[in-house]
C-alpha cells in the first residue's frame, strides 16, 4: 500500500536515499523509481525507473526529475516505518 509521503524537515535527505517511491509528475505520467541522489534545490536523481504514461509502460535506466515537474511522491508502508525508525533513531541521539 503507497502513501503520500510528507516532508518532514527533522528527516535529512540521506533517511530518504535507497528507497523506492512512485513520483506523479504534472504532465501526467507516474515514475516507479529507486532514490539515488536529492540535490539542494530539491531535484531528485533517480534509477530502476519504470515509466507509466497513459496505460503505456516502459523501462528507463537512470533519470533526472526537476523539483517543480513533481506533483506528489509516495512511499510503500515499509519505507515510511524505515523514515519513522531514522527519524526516532535521530531524537534519541541528540537527548
Amino acid at each position: 500500500m503507497l502513501q503520500q509521503l510528507k516532508m518532514d524537515p527533522s528527516l535529512r535527505p540521506i533517511d530518504l536515499i535507497s528507497q523506492r517511491y512512485r513520483i506523479e509528475l504534472t504532465d501526467g505520467r507516474s515514475l516507479e523509481v529507486l532514490l539515488i541522489a536529492i540535490d539542494d534545490q530539491g531535484n531528485l536523481l533517480v534509477s530502476d525507473v519504470n515509466e507509466t504514461n497513459g496505460g503505456v509502460q516502459r523501462q528507463v535506466g537512470l533519470v533526472s526529475i526537476r523539483k517543480k515537474y513533481m506533483k506528489k511522491i509516495f512511499a510503500s508502508s515499509k519505507c515510511l516505518d524505515k523514515l519513522q525508525a531514522a527519524k526516532r533513531e535521530k531524537r534519541t541521539v541528540a537527548h
